[in-house]
């Protein structure tokens, strides 16, 4: 799996066989050109999308549920403390080649015990750009992997790692390894 990042909350991950595209609205460039088999949107405005985008693409994702598309198992979840009125946010969890991705899109709030739990047993969470939050959320889901949106000093002072931008990250199961430390990888664009 080949992770890389596009700016704001826009991800891209790929196996040999299917190409995920997270947020390609917040990218810095490109994220509408991205190729994929599946997209999923973290944040919804409810009256954002309407006439030949509504209803979804059988590929995109707008909300909670519970999904399969291909090799991925999908499981989305109301942020409720951050999705009132017209907003809609949604945090994933995503199983693809026996690894569990978690998304939790631009969020600050913190996340209710059931939401937790739903992402319970997350090896490669993607955090908000802000610092504070994201320790916030490192240290409550506990992942293998956390991989911020924007600058990752602080985080990275605070988790005890270095803060060294790579244009990717290539990751296998094997490769999670058995350390209770959360590790941190830092993405360019």
């Amino acid at each position: 799996m080949t992770i890389n990042w596009y700016g704001g909350g826009c991800y891209k991950i790929q196996t040999p066989n299917f190409n995920l595209v997270i947020d390609p609205e917040t990218a810095a460039s490109a994220g509408s050109r991205l190729k994929a088999d599946l997209i999923l949107h973290t944040t919804l405005e409810v009256g954002e999308i309407g006439g030949d985008d509504f209803p979804p693409k059988e590929e995109e994702i707008f909300g909670p549920g519970e999904y399969n598309l291909g090799p991925a198992r999908i499981k989305g979840v109301l942020v409720s403390k951050e999705s009132k009125g017209k907003l809609l946010k949604t945090a994933y969890s995503v199983v693809l080649e026996d690894l569990r991705l978690g998304f939790l899109g631009d969020i600050a709030a913190d996340l209710t015990e059931d939401e937790l739990d739903s992402l319970d047993g997350i090896d490669i969470l993607f955090v908000p750009a802000s610092a504070a939050s994201s320790l916030r959320y490192v240290k409550a889901i506990e992942p293998k992997w956390a991989i911020p949106a924007g600058d990752a000093k602080k985080l990275a002072s605070e988790l005890g790692e270095e803060a060294l931008p790579q244009e990717k990250f290539t990751i296998k199961k094997k490769d999670l390894g058995s350390e209770e430390k959360t590790k941190l990888a830092v993405l360019s664009y």
